[in-house]
């Protein structure tokens, strides 16, 4: 089996969902296909105003996480030696803000941050490297020393002929141009490049002139299918991230009145950190959860799960593929879908966007137990093409395996 090294430029670990939890997947089915993984994180800082850096996920399982410029308290805590100097403990203190994080570029990164990725897999040797999001402007330095890089992309925002990071501030025309120029030659830098949306793939491809892609999405376990429930139970699962906040404002007030009017019976459950958030205000039939350890029993009681997303980059999310992993049929809107698979979820999902149209979706599956019956089947088949573990991963270990065999001809023949 591989040695695999994982290299983030920022702490993803520290957040529930999105990037976090999409590279803490991936690491996990690495591990669990018996290849040794490393995680390393060359700034803990960038971002963030706290010295205080904890992983919500289970890092102490890889064979090594390290941290740049900090001090370990535990198994998933980290100290920045570089917040504690004491401008920023003040500034913490008095509750000031750090800037916003910008678009990362291979001019972001000091000498000093990457000597030391290129110190910390110098000296492991890995077999591959995975960059993450903004690490992939780590690939050329990488790659000139002759590492195997495998670049992971997270989403792109690629309007007006140019592509930036989904996080980043809305730059002008000619910043535009250069960040997607060097994010083009960082990319080229890397042996092969993933993407989880096809959309980005697509725009990679054709715009950015990266020839060596391929598609890796988010893999979930298939959970056994429940029988329909007997309870009108409507359910939203999300942590209080900026999306599933404006999700739940839209879907409250633009929804839920017209659902409830048809079936007043109906109830939504709000299960995670969002349940407790300034847009969730009162509402008949709301039923605020919270954080739970296992969402099995909520799933199992639901008779269909809603990700009204209005905003974020369109691209599958996590509680799409969670619910078709339930079996549950679900409700959403098109940017809980990949722009360049429009129709992906349709066996399973109705896709709908203004408020009355998303109402009278959630309607028809609430009062309809045979349209309930035929999603919940159809999510099988959505499960098993496009979030199943191996469907997700089955391309990077393929481009895993050919790396290795090229590797041992180039081997093969330097001792011939």
């Amino acid at each position: 089996m591989a040695s695999i090294a994982i290299v983030h430029s920022y702490p993803y670990d520290a957040f529930f969902g999105g990037d976090g939890a999409y590279i803490q997947a991936f690491g996990r089915y690495l591990l669990k296909s018996g290849h040794e993984v490393h995680g390393y994180v060359s700034n803990i800082a960038r971002g963030r105003r706290s010295p205080v850096c904890r992983s919500v996920y289970e890092i102490e399982q890889f064979s090594s996480w390290q941290v740049r410029r900090s001090i370990r308290l535990g198994q998933r805590t980290f100290l920045s030696t570089e917040l504690l100097r004491s401008g920023h403990l003040a500034g913490s203190f008095l509750g000031r803000k750090t800037a916003p994080v910008s678009p990362m570029t291979d001019q972001n990164f000091s000498k000093g941050e990457t000597q030391w990725v290129l110190d910390r897999i110098e000296a492991g040797r890995p077999d591959a490297v995975i960059l993450f999001h903004d690490a992939v402007h780590f690939a050329p330095c990488l790659s000139r020393n002759g590492h195997r890089v495998f670049s992971l992309v997270g989403h792109l925002q690629h309007r007006n002929g140019a592509a930036r990071w989904e996080a980043g501030a809305t730059p002008g025309p000619d910043k535009n141009w250069t960040e997607e120029k060097r994010l083009s030659n960082s990319l080229k830098a890397a042996e092969c490049v993933g993407f989880n949306s096809k959309d980005d793939a697509s725009y990679a491809r054709n715009h950015l002139g990266v020839t060596r892609v391929i598609s890796l999405g988010m893999g979930f376990d298939n959970h056994e299918k429940q029988p329909d429930s007997n309870e009108p139970i409507v359910l939203f699962v999300g942590n209080a991230t900026e999306p599933n906040r404006a999700a739940l404002s839209w879907f409250l007030k633009e929804v839920w009145p017209t659902v409830r009017t048809s079936c007043p019976t109906a109830r939504v459950r709000i299960v995670g950190t969002a349940a407790f958030t300034c847009e969730v205000t009162p509402a008949a039939g709301l039923e605020c959860v919270g954080a739970l350890p296992d969402l099995a029993p909520e799933y199992r009681r639901a008779q269909l799960v809603v990700a009204p997303l209005v905003s974020g980059s369109a691209g599958v999310k996590i509680k799409v593929a969670e619910a078709m992993s339930y079996g549950r049929p679900l409700v959403t809107t098109s940017i809980g879908v990949d722009a360049g698979d429009p129709h992906q979820l349709d066996e399973g999902a109705i896709v709908a966007n203004g408020g009355a149209d998303f109402a009278q979706a959630v309607i028809a599956l609430l009062s309809n137990a045979e349209l309930r019956r035929q999603k919940s089947e159809g999510t099988a088949h959505v499960f098993a093409s496009l979030f199943s573990c191996d469907v997700c991963y089955g391309p990077f270990l393929s481009w895993l395996r050919k790396a290795g065999q090229v590797a041992d001809s180039s081997l093969s023949s330097q001792m011939v």
